[in-house]
């Protein structure tokens, strides 16, 4: 977005504290997006989200791994296998 900031408190990350320099990264999925207590915000307003949030992540030098749109099973064998543990 072209308004788009990186939030002071994220410039200071304190990057010691980071274990590991990648991020699973669940894109918002219209399939199954649900609108609840705990997910206020619309489909839209999490789009939005999702883009800052990625766009925070690469700013501070992670790489981002997008999980597939697939089922739970798919999704949770590709984390499994990322992290070598299948």
């Amino acid at each position: 977005k072209s308004g788009y900031m990186l939030p002071r408190v994220m410039k200071n990350y304190p990057n010691h504290f980071v274990y590991s320099r990648e991020v699973f990264v669940f894109p918002p999925w219209r399939e199954i997006y649900t609108h609840d207590p705990q997910r206020k915000e619309s489909f839209q307003e999490s789009q939005e989200i999702h883009g800052y949030l990625c766009k925070t992540y690469a700013d501070l030098g992670f790489k981002l791994i997008q999980l597939p749109k697939e089922s739970l099973a798919t999704r949770t064998h590709f984390v499994l296998s990322h992290l070598h543990l299948s």
